[in-house]
């Protein structure tokens, strides 16, 4: 079954010099155990005009994917230094009893800012404080986030602590992605446009395929996304602040 999210039909999150766009959850984050697609609880793209800041965090125990689409974003604090994480970048940031980042900002005085956040719960609670960077680059479709499970880490890519696995780049010919059962494909449009089974998206919209084995996708001219494949469901436990949310098996 495929759907299709349009840009201009998701939830808006305006802030002071950046705009939020929720694929999955939204700020204040929902109740994940209906919000998420298994582990997956957020899913945002946002743009950050030039000179301007991203107000934002990890939620306790949480995971994240920050992918940097377009111009750069400096973390204010606590990791990487403070230094710009150019377009290419990942960074894969684990939680521990704080926030990691309070904000994102745009050094740029001429050029707006473009960064995909992917938030989800790891496989095991009480991880240690991490982070982990690695650079897609622009060109071609490659992984940017692999499970620390599966042996041989690409050098494109960086690692999680759940069954989460995200590619970026350009998609420039015809692709097919095969699916389990019990997994989801979402994908976000980054650039351009593609058919997917068939169903035009461009972009800023997103898609969500579930069960189904294949997904035929077909670029419309070269396109750009990111893209995600997980179980869609999650047996553990959600948590958001002192409440506790079991997920449904």
């Amino acid at each position: 079954m495929l759907t299709i999210a349009q840009r201009a039909a998701l939830p808006v999150d305006y802030q002071a010099t950046a705009t939020v766009r929720w694929h999955v959850g939204q700020h204040p984050f929902v109740d994940p155990a209906s919000a998420g697609i298994g582990a997956v609880v957020a899913i945002a793209d946002a743009t950050i005009e030039p000179g301007g800041v991203l107000r934002t965090g990890l939620s306790r125990g949480n995971e994240e994917l920050l992918y940097t689409v377009a111009g750069a974003v400096a973390p204010v604090r606590d990791f990487h230094a403070g230094a710009p994480l150019p377009a290419g970048t990942a960074v894969a940031t684990v939680d521990g009893r704080h926030s990691v980042h309070a904000k994102l900002r745009n050094p740029a005085r001429g050029a707006t800012a473009r960064v995909v956040r992917v938030q989800w719960h790891p496989y095991r609670p009480g991880l240690a404080p991490s982070v982990s960077c690695a650079t897609a680059g622009r060109g071609a479709l490659v992984p940017v986030v692999v499970p620390l499970t599966e042996p041989g880490l690409p050098p494109t890519a960086v690692g999680a602590h759940q069954e989460v696995r995200c590619w970026a780049g350009t998609l420039a010919a015809p692709q097919d992605v095969p699916l389990a059962l019990d997994e989801v494909l979402y994908l976000i449009v980054l650039g351009g446009a593609l058919r997917i089974d068939g169903e035009r998206a461009a972009d800023g919209d997103g898609a969500r395929v579930v069960s189904q084995r294949l997904a035929a996708l077909e670029p419309v001219g070269p396109c750009r996304l990111l893209m995600l494949t997980t179980p869609v469901s999650y047996g553990g436990e959600f948590r958001r602040g002192e409440a506790r949310y079991r997920a449904a098996r």
